[in-house]
């Protein structure tokens, strides 16, 4: 696939069922020309399209085998944070790790990273809910990201030009 978005090594496609990770997978999403994976053991895989550090590898690169994505930066993360949660956006993602902190890392130009910033982020970073809340669930969408946190609290952030954002 097209910037190794299937994890085989190569850029071309595959018309059967391919085998690229041999241990127990638990989760699984795909972005645009790129996809990511949680294993039992709580670490994230990421492979294929790596503009905008969607990959979250701290650079562009495109990678045409799966790679565990280095969260060793992360405060908490002395043995590794166990990410429990993925959803892939087109240029952009979102995890949740075991103690509920969402990650957002990639392409932040529309604010889908809801940093403020609106520039991209080549490596996972906390973002920090309101009123201390932990994240249960994440959707990415192209430019958007939707969260969900305890007690049902949903947040949108991002592009919102076609009414996305759900915030009227």
């Amino acid at each position: 696939g097209l910037s190794g978005a299937l994890g085989t090594g190569d850029t071309r496609n595959e018309n059967t069922p391919k085998t690229i990770i041999d241990q127990g997978v638990t989760a699984i999403s795909c972005g645009e020309s790129w996809s990511a994976c949680i294993t039992t053991s709580g670490e994230l895989w990421t492979w294929g399209k790596g503009q905008d550090g969607r990959l979250g590898h701290g650079d562009t690169s495109d990678q045409y085998l799966p790679q565990r994505v280095d969260l060793s930066h992360l405060p908490h993360a002395p043995g590794g944070q166990r990410i429990v949660s993925i959803s892939a956006g087109h240029c952009h993602a979102g995890a949740i790790t075991e103690d509920g902190t969402l990650l957002v890392w990639g392409r932040g130009y529309g604010g889908q990273l809801g940093d403020g910033k609106k520039q991209a982020s080549w490596r996972p970073l906390p973002l920090p809910l309101p009123h201390s809340l932990r994240a249960t669930a994440v959707a990415c969408g192209a430019s958007h990201t939707v969260v969900v946190a305890e007690g049902g609290r949903v947040f949108s952030f991002g592009r919102g030009k076609e009414g996305q954002l759900g915030d009227g």
